[in-house]
């Protein structure tokens, strides 16, 4: 029996772990689910309750994964969303969720971990890493049911600088870059600090930053160069065919048919009505109603995150502007 053999129907990748002898790919069953929590994490959580998931979780070479996509019929992504950070991206891989037979995946660790695999697999040629990356986000798109109808991945916000690579794996995938008044964003962050953003905690950071010059910085301007560099990279890719940017300001309702348009997606009002109907709904905490925030961010603002913003972030930010979708 094969590895992709040992892997039962309704299963899908959790982790991928870094061994001497190769990648290993962690599988957990999706117990049927839909994946429609704010993050894939959350769903994981959830099907890791059942005592038969701890105690189950088949281990492949990442080689494997080739297999799997190729035996399980597996849908190709119809749609990446990248962001800057703390800007929409949950509230639209959410309002996703809504369509039925659609698989939306949001910031598998999975997909970061094969993203970056070439900082930690020694030789690493491009194009394995290319097909690890193709294997990885198309084994999301298998189903244990019938077929998915539309297939949605959401990254992280530090990965619109592996776009080359992700469209090398998936060059007809449309994508949509979201981004925020930077003021707005790094009050956020500084609320509410993510992991990502804790410098030595992260496997990536600010590129000529290293690791005691970010230690000894404040956090307000660590934060800044992140974003300012999330920004600047996203603009970097500005003449990309398959790419689109839309401001936050816009969603839900003003940008949604651009997106979907730009996407390939064709739904019917009662479908484009539920989507709706889930923006009024806290993106990251389902059970509570959406209150609009930017004013209160934009009077929450200490003088050091202001003068960063309008140092570092706006003039990034203002050449979104000029090349963002826009209401007709």
């Amino acid at each position: 029996m094969s590895a992709v053999d040992s892997i039962p129907p309704g299963y899908l990748p959790m982790r991928v772990k870094l061994a001497e002898a190769g990648p290993i790919v962690v599988w957990c069953s999706d117990d049927d689910r839909d994946f429609d929590d704010p993050f894939f994490d959350e769903t994981i959580q959830r099907c890791m309750r059942r005592p038969f998931n701890r105690a189950f979780m088949p281990q492949t070479p990442i080689e494997s994964l080739l297999d799997f996509a190729r035996s399980r019929d597996c849908r190709p992504p119809d749609a990446f969303i990248f962001h800057m950070s703390r800007c929409g991206s949950t509230l639209l891989a959410q309002m996703f969720t809504t369509l039925a037979n659609t698989r939306v995946i949001s910031e598998a660790p999975a997909i970061d971990q094969v993203l970056y695999a070439d900082r930690r697999v020694p030789g690493l040629s491009a194009q394995t890493h290319i097909d690890w990356l193709r294997a990885i986000v198309l084994s999301y798109g298998a189903s244990a049911r019938s077929p998915f109808t539309r297939h949605v991945v959401k990254l992280d916000a530090w990965h619109i600088e592996r776009l080359p690579l992700i469209e090398r794996a998936f060059p007809e995938v449309p994508w949509v870059f979201l981004f925020r008044h930077p003021l707005e964003v790094l009050v956020s962050n500084l609320a509410l600090r993510a992991a990502s953003t804790i410098p030595g905690v992260a496997s990536h950071g600010v590129p000529g930053v290293d690791l005691i010059a970010a230690l000894n910085m404040p956090t307000e301007q660590y934060l800044a160069l992140i974003l300012q560099h999330n920004m600047q990279t996203a603009l970097r890719f500005r003449s990309r065919p398959r790419g689109m940017y839309v401001n936050y300001a816009d969603l839900p309702e003003a940008a949604l048919p651009a997106i979907l348009e730009h996407f390939g997606m064709s739904l019917t009002a009662a479908e484009i009505d539920r989507m709706l109907a889930k923006a009024v709904r806290n993106a990251k905490q389902p059970t509570t109603a959406f209150i609009p925030d930017a004013r209160q961010k934009q009077e929450m603002a200490n003088t050091d995150a202001r003068q960063l913003s309008t140092d570092l972030l706006m003039p990034a930010f203002e050449e979104l502007q000029s090349i963002c979708w826009r209401s007709p």
